[in-house]
């Protein structure tokens, strides 16, 4: 959201979260060689970062407390309805 390049795990829930638009780069977090050759990447290529956190800010924009509550809420409703 604040327009900083992403690297993140490519486990768990943050492939989710990171999405497949190019918000992020998605690594192994337990190869410190893929983080480092990542990092490097991004070092070598300003054009990426810039591409990247463009990206990201688009993405972030997607996760909101309105959407949040609003799909919480319908959760529930589908649970607690007979």
């Amino acid at each position: 959201a604040c327009g900083t390049p992403v690297i993140t795990s490519n486990v768990s829930s943050l492939p989710e979260v990171a999405g497949t638009d190019g918000a992020a780069l998605l690594i192994d977090p337990a190869n410190t060689e893929a983080l480092a050759g990542a990092m490097a990447g991004l070092m070598q290529h300003p054009e990426r970062c810039i591409d990247m956190a463009r990206q990201g800010k688009i993405r972030a924009a997607q996760f909101n407390w309105q959407t949040t509550a609003r799909e919480t809420a319908s959760v529930y409703q589908k649970v607690l309805t007979p």
